[in-house]
């Protein structure tokens, strides 16, 4: 019986439009969640499909010192490809130029994983290579050529070898992430550091080696591996460690989600003065239920419906729009990158799902049981219950909400305190310039 009871309230307090700003305010909330989630969130999972073209392979070992040459041996002997590296800075001289250059010595099968880019000219057209430079040669990228005043054909000298400038490099898989050094880049031959004579005792020097297979024949080589390997040496996969651009990734899907704590935290506040506004006309509604014979039970179990309702109704308008929204904003990001972005998984759904259901319960809630503790004497004294109307309970749960949202989207326990007290400090200005214009106000009169 309570059920049909409620069910016909709730359409005709629908109408009358609290519930309505309310059920808007939640689905604004979802919607903005899931649409920022979800395209972040594609968008992370197009670059761990492609990540080891990052690194150049599936896993690195890294050294500064020479790498044993058995651990080569030992991969090829467990189906693993492999390529060796070797890095260093040093002057790149043409004539009477000179460049401070960053090298990177490879061998023939790099890269394993990704395209390396060059052109034959630096007007030609971009074309992918399928390995490195051939011995005595040398590829640089285009700022060197500018810097050193040379073109294709020309010599260049490299410590104590003359190299023959053969290609242009336009992009590497695993270029570093620096302005500094990415726009001055040198690529040689690994047979040819020796003749270099450039790496002697107490020179900077990294060296790399690069792995790629399956998962189970990496795994089985690093068991194999994890036993000899010394404490400067380091064993990586793009997922193994925070890459700049996971790094970057994440900065920005906390900032995004940052972003549109704005709009989240307006809808919250539409939930909470419509919630309270809606309770308010309910007093007597619940007062004449209570004379009639209504039990706080049954009134409780009316209004609590009415939530689930608005809930349930809000959270799937929400999702529906803010689905759609990202699939526009996927499309035109598919276009702009081009590449097909994967479909998202269920952590943004849960995610929008949860801030609406917060949103909706954490804002309303004190209302509804401020509500079910109206006497049934309002009948008769219209005043009994109006003391409800002001909550300082309702003020901390929205408060506390707003801070358990920040640190839910940021992540950051600092920048979650920032934003909160920044808006608490605002909000407290913005009272106090109100309060000081009614006082002029009144005193003008």
């Amino acid at each position: 019986m309570w059920v049909k009871l409620a069910l016909k309230l709730f359409s005709r307090e629908f109408r009358r439009g609290e519930l309505t700003v309310i059920s808007a305010a939640i689905a604004l909330a979802v919607l903005t969640v899931l649409t920022l989630s979800m395209v972040t969130e594609r968008i992370g999972q197009s670059i761990a499909q492609k990540s080891s073209a990052f690194i150049a392979a599936d896993r690195v070992l890294a050294s500064d010192h020479v790498i044993d040459a058995a651990f080569i041996v030992q991969a090829q002997s467990q189906n693993l490809k492999t390529a060796q590296m070797v890095y260093f800075d040093t002057m790149l001289f043409a004539d009477d130029e000179m460049q401070f250059s960053s090298v990177k010595a490879a061998s023939n099968a790099y890269p394993l994983k990704g395209q390396l880019k060059v052109k034959d000219t630096l007007t030609g057209e971009t074309k992918v290579a399928n390995n490195g430079p051939a011995p005595g040669n040398v590829w640089l990228s285009e700022s060197v050529f500018y810097s050193l005043n040379i073109d294709i054909g020309a010599q260049v000298e490299l410590g104590a070898a003359l190299f023959n400038v053969s290609k242009v490099i336009v992009e590497e898989p695993d270029a570093p992430f620096n302005v500094f050094s990415s726009s001055r880049r040198v690529l040689i031959n690994i047979y040819d550091v020796e003749k270099t004579e450039v790496v002697q005792p107490g020179s900077r020097v990294y060296y790399r080696q690069l792995y790629a297979g399956s998962e189970a024949d990496i795994n089985s080589f690093y068991e194999w591996l994890k036993p000899q390997m010394k404490e400067n040496q380091q064993w990586y996969g793009v997922k193994d460690r925070q890459s700049p651009i996971s790094n970057s990734l994440n900065r920005a899907e906390s900032f995004l989600l940052l972003a549109g704590l704005l709009g989240i935290i307006l809808a919250a506040v539409a939930i909470a003065v419509s919630a309270k506004r809606y309770c308010e006309r309910q007093y007597d509604p619940v007062a004449m239920m209570k004379t009639l014979g209504g039990s706080r039970s049954m009134i409780r179990k009316i209004y609590m419906l009415h939530l689930l309702l608005v809930c349930a109704m809000a959270v799937s308008i929400g999702l529906l729009i803010g689905y759609g929204l990202q699939e526009i904003a996927t499309s035109y990001l598919s276009k702009s990158m081009g590449t097909e972005l994967p479909l998202g998984g269920f952590k943004p759904w849960l995610v929008a799902i949860s801030t609406g259901v917060i949103c909706a319960v954490m804002f309303s809630i004190k209302p509804l049981f401020d509500l079910f503790d109206i006497p049934p004497l309002r009948v008769l004294r219209r005043n009994l219950g109006d003391k409800l109307a002001v909550s300082r309970v309702h003020l901390g749960m929205s408060a506390l909400t707003v801070f358990l949202l920040m640190w839910l989207f940021s992540n950051n326990i600092k920048i979650t305190l920032i934003l909160f007290i920044t808006t608490l400090t605002l909000i407290g200005v913005l009272f106090l310039y109100r309060s000081l214009f009614l006082v002029v106000a009144e005193n003008w009169v």
